[in-house]
Parts: C-alpha cells; sequence; structure tokens
C-alpha cells in the first residue's frame, strides 16, 4: 500500500475529460491528477517516506507536456500515468497549462535538478539504485553521485539495455536501495515501473528521463539563466533538432491547443453552473 500523501478531497482516479482544475494541493491537467505542493511541503513527505521502515514502492512520475502528448494518445503510456500514486510537474509548458486552469504551480519537480538537491539535502543515508542509459554512462552517473553526495550509497545499477524481467528487476529487489531511479524515457518508464511496482522493495521509485546523460556530462545541461526562464527545451531543441523537433516544435503547440480547449470547457461549465444558479434565484 503506498503512503502516498492523501488528498482532502475525494480524487485519487481522476480519468474524466473534464474535472475542477483544484483539489486542494491537487492540479488536475487533461484528465490528470497532480500533486502540486510547495518544495516544503515534498520535503516534509520525502523525509517521512524514505527515512521509514516502510517499503511501500511509492511510483512518482515527473510529468511535461510531451509525457501529458503521448499520454493522450497511447493507451499504455496513459494507464501507467494514471496508476502512478503521484505526479508532479516538470516544465514550462505544464506551468503554462496550469496557468489557463487559474492554477499558481509553486515549484518545478524536473528530474535532474530534483535529484541532486535531495541527494545533497539529505542527511541519513540515501541507497539508490540506478537504472537506465548505457554501460559507460550508467557508471559516471552513479561515480558522480558518490562523489557529490557523501550520504549517498550505490546499491546497485545496471544499464538500460539490460532483461528487465530476469536481471533488472530481480536485482533491484535484492539491493536493499531506498530509491529507484529509471532513466527510460517516457512511457517506457512509467509503464515498467507501474508494472512491476510489487516487485521492487523500495521506498520510492522514479521515473528520471535522461538524468544518467546529464550526470555523467554525456550530453550538456543549458545555462542557468535559460533554466531559470524555463526554456531549457531550446536548448535541447538546439542540440538535437532531428530527435527532438516532433516533441517541441509539433508537441508544444498541441499541448497548449489540448490546455486551451480544457480551458474553454471550463468556462462553459462554469457559464452553465452560472445559470443553474440564477435560474434557482
Amino acid at each position: 500500500m503506498s503512503n502516498a500523501p492523501e488528498p482532502s478531497t475525494t480524487s485519487k482516479s481522476l480519468k474524466a475529460a473534464h474535472l475542477s482544475p483544484v483539489l486542494s494541493d491537487r492540479l488536475v491537467l487533461l484528465g490528470y491528477e497532480f500533486w502540486n505542493p510547495t518544495f516544503d511541503q515534498f520535503w516534509n513527505w520525502w523525509i517521512k517516506t524514505v527515512t521509514s521502515s516502510d517499503r511501500n514502492n511509492t511510483i512518482i512520475a515527473l510529468a511535461n507536456a510531451n509525457t501529458l502528448n503521448i499520454a493522450r494518445t497511447n493507451a499504455m503510456a496513459s494507464e501507467a500515468l494514471g496508476a502512478c500514486d503521484l505526479i508532479l510537474n516538470d516544465g514550462i509548458g505544464i506551468r503554462l497549462g496550469a496557468m489557463m486552469r487559474g492554477v499558481p504551480v509553486p515549484y518545478n519537480f524536473n528530474g535532474t535538478d530534483l535529484i541532486p538537491r535531495l541527494c545533497r539535502d539529505s542527511s541519513s543515508k540515501l541507497r539508490i539504485f540506478l537504472l537506465g542509459g548505457v554501460e559507460e554512462a550508467n557508471l559516471r552517473a552513479c561515480e558522480k553521485l558518490k562523489e557529490l553526495y557523501p550520504n549517498v550509497e550505490i546499491a546497485g545499477r545496471l544499464n538500460g539495455y539490460v532483461d528487465k524481467d530476469l536481471m533488472a528487476t530481480p536485482a533491484i529487489a535484492a539491493s536493499g536501495a531506498d530509491l529507484l531511479l529509471v532513466c527510460l524515457g517516457n512511457p517506457l518508464q512509467e509503464i515498467y515501473l507501474t508494472q512491476n511496482r510489487d516487485k521492487f522493495n523500495v521506498k520510492v521509485a522514479m521515473g528520471v528521463g535522461g538524468l544518467v546523460d546529464f550526470l555523467s556530462q554525456t550530453k550538456p545541461r543549458a545555462p542557468d539563466w535559460m533554466r531559470k526562464l524555463g526554456i531549457e527545451w531550446i536548448f535541447r531543441l538546439g542540440l538535437e533538432p532531428k530527435r527532438m523537433a516532433k516533441r517541441y516544435i509539433l508537441g508544444n503547440p498541441m499541448f497548449l491547443l489540448r490546455c486551451a480547449k480544457m480551458r474553454a470547457a471550463d468556462k462553459e461549465l462554469q457559464y452553465n453552473a452560472d445559470n443553474q444558479v440564477q435560474s434557482r434565484a
């Protein structure tokens, strides 16, 4: 049973196309329920979870605009995303979509920034299993984690090309890791995590996309000023235009169009509700 924070309003499984956008610290966007905390709220939950003796395999998805685009057109991706215990916002696209629903987003949970911060600020030992990337990059990423963060212990690691059922899942379960980081990209990482959720024997499992490549410095990150402005995607598009063109040049406008349609539906629902109230008066 997951120890994910419970909403104050009944809302565990939200799949309808149009739902109330705010449920206490929740955001509903394109039919998916996000936990929308401040970093301090997340940190309090995180410390309680990783210092507990419970191993609940709590699955976290860090969802950006591309994650939701894929989920809207891929049934397996949609099912996997909806089965995650927590969905946290990642990137300017989600922030803009939330703004269209009138919801402020207090913190950007970008995995490449979040994981180093959790490792840096953890006062107790944090045992990590890292799955994903090519062998050399995975090894360098683990070495970097140990070098930068004295409290981090690598409980195990495997590249992303091993057999998941025969090698990865049993190795994770036997590792004693607190935190499982899976870097397989969307939607493979969420599908793998949710299909094997009862086998990992970890406290938290998180899909973190390209973390291995950035930690190992296989790929450079955007300058700080671009990251602060939320336009790191432009930097990534410049580095890999062929691979990223569909995601950003086509995907970003499509995502915003979907959000705009939901915003129009919100207004229509509100208009109808107001008319019903007036007719009863």
